[in-house]
């Protein structure tokens, strides 16, 4: 029989850690892929949206898919650690979409505030012109160009839509 010496039995053992670091490589991509369909939390999908418009100073973010969790979303929130005042963001809504006036509606939109009284999963996206507030559009699952749409039509009005 032929006895094996510590380098061998070493060298195995890099190799069987260098195959699993691959096979999970291979598994994250796989799910990563997936994972963008399902959409994260809206709060801070909100938070890092105006961010990036923030930095920027204007123009529009990517529209996000996102889950509203049942509470309430305050532009407060949004900008905790960011040179931006609460007055100057504000919700907006496509019309037809998941926001609605009454506690029966799953999100009960205001300029200041949305209550959501259902969990559910919409769109987001956040913009703002080279004057006027920082508008964050949200729609439904269904309205995602609807939601471009209503920001590219905020940021012409300069904030009032």
């Amino acid at each position: 029989m032929k006895k094996r010496g510590q380098a061998f039995e070493t060298m195995m053992l890099v190799i069987s850690v260098i195959v699993a670091v691959a096979i999970l490589g291979v598994l994250l991509g796989f799910i990563s892929r997936i994972g963008p369909g399902i959409g994260g939390d809206a709060l801070t999908t909100m938070q890092t949206q105006l961010k990036s418009v923030q930095s920027r100073g204007f123009g529009s973010s990517n529209v996000e898919k996102a889950t509203f969790k049942e509470g309430s979303i305050r532009v407060g929130e949004l900008v905790v650690d960011l040179p931006v005042s609460a007055n100057d963001v504000k919700f907006s809504a496509v019309d037809g979409g998941i926001c609605g006036s009454s506690d029966t509606d799953p999100l009960k939109c205001e300029e200041k505030k949305i209550t959501i009284n259902k969990q559910i999963v919409g769109y987001i996206t956040t913009c703002k012109g080279e004057s006027g507030p920082y508008v964050i559009v949200i729609g439904s699952e269904n309205q995602k160009t609807e939601v471009t749409t209503k920001c590219d039509e905020c940021v012409d009005s300069n904030g009032s839509c």
